[in-house]
């Protein structure tokens, strides 16, 4: 297990305790469930943007004559 330390202003440590007293979990708890969404959100726009990629590649010359429609 990693350990660190993190430093938080008053405003979002007032935050942390306001999460973590809602949910009755940890603030380590509630700052890794925040980590794991953080990740799964942006590693999903990623996939999303990888298969639009795919599809404007693949899809090229239908959305060239839809435009020109």
């Amino acid at each position: 297990m990693y350990t660190m330390s993190l430093r938080l202003d008053d405003a979002d440590r007032a935050r942390l305790r306001e999460v973590a007293e809602s949910t009755q979990l940890g603030n380590n708890d509630v700052m890794r469930a925040a980590l794991r969404e953080y990740h799964e959100r942006h590693a999903h726009r990623s996939r999303v943007q990888t298969a639009i990629r795919q599809h404007v590649a693949q899809d090229a010359d239908v959305l060239r004559r839809l435009a020109q429609a």
